[in-house]
């Protein structure tokens, strides 16, 4: 059985995606509870939020607040998805260890 991978990574999209397809609105202060309480495996990737236009996607409207008020674990990698014309501001950058871009 030597071809199986030395290592494999896991990204946890739950967060993210959950809190974007919720019908009714979930509140910042839950959401950050959720994320924190999560038992996450240690060396793994958590989306918890996307940046982009409120409008189209109210759920995370609250992007910001939520990444920057996470307690961060330093042994999982915190990220947020966003979109490559949406701007990130400077404390979410420092806050989301690896924004994922999409198209």
């Amino acid at each position: 059985m030597t071809d199986l991978p030395k290592r494999i990574e896991i990204h946890e999209e739950g967060p993210r995606e959950g809190f974007q397809i919720e019908a009714g609105p979930i509140s910042t202060a839950d959401k950050v509870r959720f994320c924190e309480a999560r038992r996450i495996p240690a060396y793994m990737t958590c989306q918890c939020v996307s940046f982009v236009d409120a409008r189209r996607v109210p759920g995370m409207a609250d992007a910001v607040e939520v990444a920057q008020t996470i307690r961060q674990r330093p042994d999982v990698q915190y990220t947020g998805l966003r979109s490559t014309c949406v701007a990130m501001n400077a404390p979410c950058k420092r806050r989301c260890t690896s924004p994922a871009a999409f198209r």
